[in-house]
């Protein structure tokens, strides 16, 4: 008789927990195949993490790309841009092996803007923030719309053993681009006094 493998004694447990609830679930294959999968689930380890600051032009001004592990919490990420440019930040939570895992992030910015369901923009009084999830990744676009300095916030529920990411973005004046005069013509101001 040859030894059990940790994989084959999950899926014996499993199937020995869907017995025990066999009456809630006709299909007792399926439903030891649902705690199967529960029980080999892999939690995040990690996320991979870009943050790329781009011109109207298109021109990259920043690429900043990091790992943020299990049991590591790093300082907050720093960026500086103008308030013509655009961030675009990509997060992929990965399980131990590299492999993405799927995980929902939550995402929050401290200027009051409310991150709402995925392609919904947020009003912040600095950024306006819009993000996107597709196969495994979490796309965010943070838009300046003042001067000023906002926190980015990106966490993983699933995953606490992950620190959640944080960046701080300071947001300044683009270069002068034009100068806009007013003149105002007042007839007759330069006219001497009557009589004199």
């Amino acid at each position: 008789m040859h030894e059990l493998s940790a994989r084959e004694q999950l899926r014996i447990e499993a199937l020995h927990a869907a017995v025990g609830v066999a009456a809630e679930f006709p299909d007792v294959l399926q439903t030891a195949d649902d705690y199967f999968a529960w029980l080999v689930r892999h939690e995040a380890q990690q996320v991979a993490i870009s943050v790329t600051v781009t011109r109207p032009d298109g021109s990259v001004v920043s690429l900043q790309q990091l790992t943020q592990s299990a049991g590591e919490g790093n300082p907050p990420l720093m960026t500086a841009m103008q308030d013509i440019d655009t961030a675009t930040i990509t997060m992929e939570p990965e399980d131990s092996m590299g492999q993405p895992t799927g995980d929902t992030l939550t995402i929050t910015q401290d200027d009051g803007g409310t991150p709402g369901a995925p392609g919904a923009s947020t009003a912040g009084s600095v950024a306006n923030i819009t993000y996107t999830v597709a196969d495994g990744v979490t796309t965010i676009t943070l838009a300046p719309v003042a001067e000023g300095s906002v926190t980015l916030t990106v966490s993983d529920p699933s995953a606490p053993n992950v620190a959640p990411f944080t960046n701080v973005f300071t947001v300044s004046a683009s270069a002068t681009a034009s100068l806009v005069a007013n003149i105002t013509v007042n007839p007759g101001a330069n006219q001497p006094p009557a009589g004199g």
